[in-house]
């Protein structure tokens, strides 16, 4: 996999971030891995009308019709139906892209919609929903139009990292940075200068916390404009402060930049080409896939790590092709299916005893999930308890946002709620 398509693959399929859910990892019974029987099985069914079609989950997907007259409290977004066990969270999201993490009870999420709907770039403000009192409410807003947060976005505990850009703002020194906020003292401060416009040209493409340490993939050395910067893993204590550029060491392996950074405990993956486990406190380096096809957009939840795997598939990342979802338990981590349904599957997240992804089954465009046309993207998930496959999420006719979560056995994802504009849905999981 060259350059270019990695560096593609983050504009083309959005940002994965940290999936923090409760419960133990177990296997299923063998031969229960997947039961797919009501997907679309071949490129002669993709014309089947999806509203005809039988679905093997117990609740059944919602049709995404605007139900009339009812609101959130102190929310003027109408309510969507998304289903049997599946209710909207949040007020409205970022009509350009959804900023957005759970902790525990705790939802963040930038939105520029509620104040000034339709806005471009520019007055962002950070907003928190407590699932528990069903309370949301105001962090912080940047009134700057020249600044506003990008895709990278990270919760733990009271502790939130996310992009700034600053694009056209002279009065500043630096126009691409790292920035973390504290919930519990109510103050920012800038971690990493990315791009400053006189001897910094890099950007940062993923990002992700736990505990008192924060990994990104990224460059910041790159002292030149015209050359694309190469993403390496680094880390930063924020304890000590001290920042690590964690796999420099490993060109003498062969193994250039890391992309997609995701960290539990102390163990850091990351892709490239394979997908690759760090652990922190020995700099052990482990090649957790080593297979000749891509596999990338790795999640990690306690021994739990997930990924987008393209072994049984055609095609490369950012052409047209039906990859999958396989999943390993650590230490020895042995690659299991999760799906090997026919069409394409991406951005999984793994909590518990689940694992769930971006489905594209019943979709116009079932293998090409770079395509701008999308009418029927779904969420589906496989439980490694019981072995079964189950579709969790469905509007029937509408897309999707592709950046998922699970916490406490329940799915979060972005859903449409009016056109251009989106709100955070949840499925309670103990249905399946």
């Amino acid at each position: 996999m060259d350059m270019a398509m990695r560096v593609f693959l983050f504009f083309a399929g959005g940002m994965l971030l940290l999936s923090c859910g409760r419960g133990g990892l177990e296997h299923g019974d063998a031969g229960d891995a997947v039961d797919s029987t009501d997907a679309i099985d071949s490129w002669d069914d993709i014309s089947r009308d999806d509203s005809s079609s039988e679905r093997e989950n117990d609740a059944a997907p919602g049709d995404g019709d605007l139900i009339e007259d009812q609101f959130l409290a102190d929310c003027n977004v109408l309510i969507r139906d998304c289903g049997p066990g599946c209710r909207q969270v949040t007020c409205a999201a970022s009509p350009h892209n959804l900023m957005w993490d759970i902790w525990g009870s705790t939802i963040v999420y930038f939105s520029c919609f509620i104040e000034y709907p339709g806005c471009d770039f520019g007055h962002y403000t950070l907003y928190r929903k407590d699932l528990n009192t069903n309370e949301e409410n105001v962090i912080f807003s940047y009134s700057d139009l020249n600044s506003y947060p990008w895709w990278q976005f990270a919760m733990y505990e009271d502790k939130i990292v996310h992009s700034l850009h600053r694009d056209f703002d002279e009065e500043v020194d630096c126009l691409i940075s790292l920035q973390l906020f504290s919930l519990s003292s109510n103050t920012e401060s800038e971690l990493n200068c990315f791009y400053d416009d006189t001897t910094k040209f890099g950007n940062v493409d993923s990002v992700d916390i736990f505990g008192s340490m924060v990994v990104w993939s990224g460059d910041d050395t790159n002292p030149n404009p015209d050359w694309s910067p190469l993403d390496d893993v680094y880390t930063m204590d924020l304890v000590t402060m001290e920042k690590r550029n964690v796999t420099k060491d490993l060109r003498e392996m062969g193994l250039y930049g890391g992309y997609g950074a995701k960290i539990w405990g102390r163990n850091v993956v990351f892709y490239n080409g394979d997908i690759f486990l760090i652990d922190l406190d020995t700099m052990n380096v482990r090649n957790l896939t080593d297979h000749p096809s891509d596999q990338w957009e790795p999640d990690i939840w306690e021994d739990g790590v997930v990924w987008t795997d393209l072994r049984n598939g055609s095609g490369d990342i950012v052409s047209p092709h039906n990859s999958d979802i396989y999943w390993c338990e650590l230490p020895d981590c042995v690659p299991e299916a999760a799906t090997t349904n026919w069409a394409s599957q991406e951005m999984p997240t793994i909590g518990g005893d689940w694992i769930a992804w971006i489905d594209y089954r019943n979709d116009v465009n079932p293998v090409d999930p770079a395509s701008s046309y999308h009418t029927n993207l779904e969420i589906w998930g496989y439980n490694v308890a019981t072995g079964q496959e189950h579709q969790l999420v469905a509007f029937e006719n509408t897309t999707l946002w592709r950046i998922i979560r699970i916490e406490n056995n329940k799915l979060y994802f972005p859903g449409p709620v009016e056109y251009g504009v989106g709100a955070i849905f949840e499925v309670d999981l103990s249905q399946f």
